[in-house]
């Protein structure tokens, strides 16, 4: 419902005075949350949900067709990180390594340092205990692309 003078203005659009400002607000009450509701948007939008290298705090890993959800993950000494493929998802071997090659020689949970790595079917989840404080390079033999690392505090 429009007020007296809201009413008053609607005929006289184009007339410079209390239309104009009446206009003025008007416009600003709509355009400034507006502005606000996009500032929020572009700011949620700077994480990389593909995970480009931001560290998440949650020890679950989720891994796609061909990559992990996301490729940094910190915990502390002591924390079991859950290893899961989507049932949707394809088999992956993992081990300690880069680019689809296992390090020979490497330290780390005994899982990911196997001869063979650990292999985990879609719909499987793993668990894998790292006790000891490092960084840790997680590789997939079967998609050489897929990497990720795992800092332990």
């Amino acid at each position: 419902m429009l007020t007296r003078k809201e009413r008053r203005c609607l005929p006289r659009r184009k007339r410079r005075g209390l239309c104009a400002e009446f206009m003025m607000k008007k416009t600003v009450v709509l355009v400034v949350p507006l502005l606000l509701i996009l500032a929020l948007a572009i700011v949620g939008c700077g994480k990389s949900a593909g995970g480009g290298g931001d560290t998440y705090p949650t020890p679950d890993v989720t891994m796609g067709q061909t990559d992990f959800t996301h490729h940094a993950l910190t915990i502390s000494a002591g924390t079991t990180v859950n290893f899961m493929t989507e049932t949707s998802g394809s088999t992956h071997i993992l081990c300690i390594g880069e680019n689809g090659a296992c390090q020979s020689g490497a330290q780390g949970p005994s899982e990911l340092t196997a001869a063979n790595g650990m292999q985990i079917d879609p719909g499987q989840t793993k668990p894998v205990k790292f006790d000891t404080p490092g960084t840790y390079k997680i590789a997939c033999t079967i998609h050489p692309n897929m990497n990720m690392t795992i800092t332990v505090q």
